[in-house]
């Protein structure tokens, strides 16, 4: 028997994933989460979850973009009463974009969608299968540590 290539267990990864995420959309039902929020704007709302938010120069380097267009995203979100600009104590001219109480409530209410759908999924698990489950989790998560420390 032949060993997969790098690219082709690549692929496979990637279609797995892909269904696993169609699947758990369709297991998890309706998302209680406003049907005008995109998600790019899904982004800038994790972004300004951080405890001092986020500048827009850093959100437009986080989503790859240019400041006008990540400041029109806040724009919009802020127009939906999701987040606020406050000030920076050190620097006036700084604007820190965080989460109103309605915005940390659009996140709450979409992690709790993600906890019940894990939670009902582990339920089916014996012993072993918790295990190797948890053993995939934790390559899972060194795997974005470790791409988190790549891009620098």
């Amino acid at each position: 028997m032949t060993k997969p290539t790098r690219a082709a267990l690549t692929r496979e990864i990637l279609e797995l994933n892909e269904q696993i995420r169609l699947q758990c959309f369709e297991l998890a039902g309706p998302m209680a989460f406003p049907p005008d929020l995109t998600m790019r704007q899904l982004h800038v709302l994790v972004a300004a979850s951080q405890p001092e938010g986020v500048t827009v120069h850093e959100l437009a380097t986080a989503l790859d973009t240019s400041p006008p267009t990540a400041s029109g995203l806040v724009n919009r979100l802020a127009d939906k009463g999701l987040v606020t600009r406050v000030e920076d104590d050190l620097d006036r001219r700084v604007r820190h974009i965080q989460l109103t109480e309605e915005g940390q409530e659009t996140l709450t209410a979409l992690d709790s969608a993600y906890e019940r759908l894990l939670a009902e999924m582990v339920e089916l698990l014996d012993v072993d299968e918790l295990a190797a489950f948890r053993d995939n989790s934790r390559m899972m998560l060194d795997m974005v540590e470790r791409a988190r420390k790549h891009r620098g």
